[in-house]
């Protein structure tokens, strides 16, 4: 049985969010979670906001714990560096939260990131209605926001 986020209202640090709209579900089994992506509205004004919810399964097999942290962290660092570079969404709040014993495998934890909703429409949907200077300036503007990404192992740009 799937359980229903649409509907539920998820407590974050700075306040809570009321899930309208599910807008993606996948599995990461090497990490032991699930990932929701859902649209909603909170106490951040009328303005839409996305919040994606990685949600602990129960699962003990073949299941890396601290890499499902770092996965998180390192997430949650890009949104901060990236900050409001107008490419990226901006950061609202973020945090871990216990899961209700309602939920499927209870007992687990919930990492969650709230972001604006970036305007605008979806790439796949217009890409190839684009003009060829259109398609150029989204390039650059993903390879600005790349580049501001590049790592080193220790967490570091480089």
């Amino acid at each position: 049985m799937e359980y229903r986020w649409t509907g539920k209202k998820i407590s974050h640090e700075g306040g809570s969010v009321q899930l309208d709209k599910v807008l993606d579900r996948h599995m990461v089994y090497n990490l032991g979670e699930s990932v929701i992506i859902a649209r909603g509205r909170g106490n951040e004004g009328d303005r839409p906001i996305v919040a994606k919810l990685r949600v602990e399964l129960g699962l003990d097999n073949n299941v890396d714990r601290e890499a499902a942290e770092r996965y998180f962290n390192d997430e949650l660092a890009a949104l901060k560096e990236l900050g409001d570079s107008g490419g990226t969404p901006h950061l609202l709040a973020s945090g871990v939260t216990a899961k209700s014993q309602s939920m499927p495998y209870p007992n687990g934890y919930i990492r969650v990131l709230i972001i604006l909703e970036i305007p605008g429409q979806n790439v796949d949907n217009i890409l190839l209605d684009l003009e060829e200077d259109e398609r150029a300036s989204m390039e650059n503007q993903l390879a600005n926001v790349l580049d501001k990404l590049v790592w080193d192992r220790k967490g570091k740009r480089v």
